[in-house]
């Protein structure tokens, strides 16, 4: 496959309404610009009230509030297990040309990907 075609935005930035520094338009925007759709002032600013009430909704616990530390720890060792640390995902995108949203450090390297992912997620 051709992985030019994978657009990656981290949740906070895929939520964030208006631009990323060095982007000309927003996460939302972006794609459906690539996808050749035309937006609405309407459609912007409705997709981002939705959006930032999910990212909103409502205050709670922090996860060391929620959690035990020996629940955090089994939670992270089973998503790191699953391929599903940002480590995991920074190493396969270091090596493809997915759009990568808001990232503007170097392509290849895995460690910033994975920072940027880890801050962003």
């Amino acid at each position: 496959f051709d992985s030019s075609q994978f657009f990656v935005a981290p949740f906070h930035m895929a939520c964030f309404r208006g631009r990323v520094k060095g982007f000309k338009y927003s996460a939302l925007e972006t794609v459906a610009r690539r996808l050749g759709l035309e937006m609405t002032s309407g459609d912007v600013g409705g997709t981002g009230r939705l959006l930032g009430a999910v990212a909103g909704a409502g205050k709670h616990p922090g996860i060391d509030e929620d959690l035990s530390q020996k629940q955090i720890d089994r939670m992270f060792d089973l998503l790191n297990r699953s391929g599903g640390s940002a480590w995991a995902v920074a190493e396969t995108l270091s090596g493809s040309n997915a759009t990568l949203y808001g990232y503007t450090g170097p392509r290849n390297d895995t460690a910033q990907i994975a920072s940027w992912l880890e801050e962003y997620w």
